[in-house]
């Protein structure tokens, strides 16, 4: 630490702040803990188990760490940061058993309601601000059992030296590392919230706050602060909440939970390739139509609808960019495994071929000649498949294969840390990520060399699409806009266990509008024996998890009374029996899954929902259920989900005309409001 200055300075910094803390009313004083109440931890002890009282023992340390370490050395946002935190794996009573704990738990906001908020902001008049809280736990007192805490030698006070042999002084604020610090301040913040004329927008969205006076939007993700309101209320709205929290000033939305937002103004005519994926754009053809080649050797055709937005509408783009956390997963693979990154190089898709995923070349291949079992080509076949990357050589500090595990891959102590890594981004800004990450974190503890391979497939593809981002644009008033929901289902996927992947997509949609705000890929929890019965399942679980919750979220936020489910199915057998409620070969599916057809069927009829058709060739959700191998589809799916190349936002931004690109068979022109 000495050797470090700055980070000698942050942990100075830090703790002069807790000693000198301001505490809530009706606590008098100063300071996080109460110095001036100092005794012998044995005293305390003593006493407590005198008198019955129930008295938790803990102590604090220092740590620190660098913020923002993935971002180039002298930028701003890169700095160290010193924390005073309780050991809360640490903490005992008065009998030196381990303390038991209120259990209050957080519940920060989701992804979800941060997009719905940034789609908020894009509507016109709207504006997104951000603002961070000032040590955001320690504003709240500690209630509960009583806390006596251990501060570490070097900071004890000179009269302390040689006076005490344990000293404990009082925690009085809801200092981190506490197990109900975080209940604490969210009860906290949410009573200053209310008392300023917020409201807890719904039960279903922890975190997420609503002022119905100037109609704005409000999250709280522990101490950072995101607020959608017209442009006249922000500095109101901000002063208010400044007069009940201590918060540092706010800005203009730039980066939220390390995720830099920009935003742009563009037409609708240069996102038109994007608008065009809507599927009422794109009708099936009717059941009994030709589809042999016509006489004249031209093949049918089919009637082309009309595009409802005008392309010189403007559109309020918003971009998720997260380029420096996708390479700083590269690098980070690179310093675990010790592979060269100037070696990784660069992959069209994130999968390899799981068509050849079948047990026989996953599992070891049984010695040619024995029991009739192989054959010199599987064995060849099953050998070729144990190398974990290219012929450039595995990285040599992924761990050495043990003789008792022949099979273990030679990545698997890294890959834990690896793909939880990549699956924060790809929660947040690069959904076509979700697949390959959600399949392969089901096989951590399983792990082969063919995991190896396809964990390096994924990192080659991050390497070659750092400058992908995820995009969303509003260019309608809030009445023009619907919630559009996705689910698809990829059957008998897992090619080991047979199960299928469920898929769900759930975005805003517009004339001049696509705005996405939640994506999941979700092994199904049990083997489907059908696509049907998968796409079932699938349609569920989006309904159930994203689609009906969202909507208290909608009509608060759009102003209605109710809002509509648009739930798009591309399956007709499945439509046919989420309509009719009717399925006699699926009697079972309630016991295996969980999952009621008459359930489902209440839904589609009911008030909240209307299923239309799609077309595979527009199904969004198909990109979270199968795996792609082919660039050219691959695109294509992606951008179906907002995530597209950085040339492609590149060409967005510019004030020139769009060239012409290949539309799709049903174009037609333009029809200008």
């Amino acid at each position: 630490m000495e050797s470090c200055p700055k980070a000698r300075k942050a942990l100075d910094a830090e703790w002069e702040k807790l000693r000198f803390l301001k505490r809530p009313f009706p606590t008098k004083g100063t300071g996080a803990w109460d110095e001036g109440n100092v005794r012998e931890a044995s005293a305390v002890r003593k006493e407590a188990q005198q008198t019955g009282k129930i008295v938790h023992f803990g102590r604090i340390v220092e740590l620190c760490h660098e913020k923002g370490s993935e971002l180039e050395i002298g930028d701003p946002e890169r700095k160290m940061k010193g924390r005073s935190v309780l050991l809360g794996d640490n903490v005992k009573d008065q009998d030196f058993s381990w303390a038991e704990f209120c259990e209050l738990g957080s519940s920060p906001p989701s992804i979800e309601a941060a997009k719905a908020l940034d789609a908020m902001g894009s509507l016109p008049g709207y504006r997104v601000k951000t603002g961070d809280a000032r040590g955001a736990y320690t504003q709240a007192l500690l209630l509960g059992a009583e806390t006596w805490v251990a501060l570490p030698e070097d900071r004890w006070p000179k009269h302390w030296i040689g006076k005490y042999h344990r000293p404990v002084v009082k925690l009085v604020l809801a200092l981190y590392g506490h197990a109900d610090a975080g209940g604490f301040w969210e009860a906290h913040c949410e009573e200053k919230l209310l008392s300023i004329g917020f409201t807890r927008l719904a039960e279903e969205w922890q975190g997420v706050f609503w002022h119905e006076a100037t109609r704005s939007l409000l999250i709280v993700y522990v101490d950072d602060f995101k607020l959608a309101a017209k442009h006249g209320a922000h500095d109101a709205l901000w002063a208010s909440i400044r007069s009940v929290i201590d918060m540092d000033p706010e800005t203009v939305d730039g980066r939220f939970l390390g995720c830099s937002h920009e935003r742009f103004t563009t037409t609708a005519g240069r996102a038109y390739d994007i608008l065009d994926n809507h599927p009422a754009y794109h009708p099936r053809p009717l059941q009994g139509a030709a589809t042999g080649v016509k006489s004249g050797g031209t093949k049918p055709t089919i009637e082309p609808v009309a595009r409802v937005y005008n392309p010189n509408k403007k559109v309020e783009v918003v971009v998720y960019n997260m380029e420096r956390f996708a390479k700083d997963c590269v690098a980070v693979f690179c310093e675990l495994s010790g592979y060269a990154l100037a070696k990784v190089g660069t992959a069209p898709t994130p999968f390899l071929d799981e068509a050849n995923d079948p047990l026989v070349i996953i599992e070891e291949p049984a010695p040619e000649g024995i029991n009739g079992q192989d054959t010199p080509k599987k064995a060849a076949k099953g050998a070729a498949l144990k190398g974990a990357l290219p012929k450039t050589g595995p990285p040599p500090n992924g761990g050495p294969t043990s003789a008792a595990e022949p099979d273990r891959g030679k990545l698997s102590k890294i890959a834990c840390k690896l793909l939880m890594k990549i699956m924060y981004i790809a929660r947040f800004a690069r959904p076509d990520l979700l697949r390959a990450v959600g399949a392969l974190s089901t096989l951590i503890t399983k792990w082969t060399p063919l995991c190896d391979r396809k964990l390096f497939r994924i990192v080659k593809y991050i390497n070659g699409s750092v400058a992908w981002r995820q995009i969303g644009f509003i260019g309608d008033d809030a009445d023009q806009l619907e919630l559009g929901l996705f689910s698809d289902a990829d059957f008998a996927g897992d090619r080991v266990g047979m199960r299928s992947t469920s898929g769900v997509f759930l975005a805003l949609y517009g004339p001049h509008s696509f705005f996405p705000l939640a994506a999941q890929s979700k092994k199904q929890t049990c083997v489907s024996k059908s696509t049907v019965e998968a796409e079932i399942i699938a349609a569920d679980h989006a309904v159930r998890t994203s689609g009906l919750p969202a909507l208290p979220l909608w009509e608060k936020i759009l102003n209605r009374p109710q809002v509509v489910l648009q739930v798009y199915q591309d399956n007709q057998a499945t439509a046919r029996i989420m309509t009719t409620g009717r399925a006699p070969t699926l009697r079972h599916i309630q016991r295996t899954h969980c999952v009621s057809v008459a359930w489902l069927h209440e839904r589609v009829i009911g008030p909240d929902v209307d299923l239309h058709d799609s077309m595979s060739d527009v199904m969004a959700a198909d990109i979270f259920t199968k795996h792609f191998v082919n660039r050219e589809k691959w695109n294509s799916v992606c951008m179906l989900v907002g995530v597209v190349s950085g040339k492609y936002i590149t060409d967005l931004q510019s004030l020139g005309p769009k060239p012409s690109i290949c539309s799709p068979a049903i174009f037609a022109p333009f029809i200008l409001l």
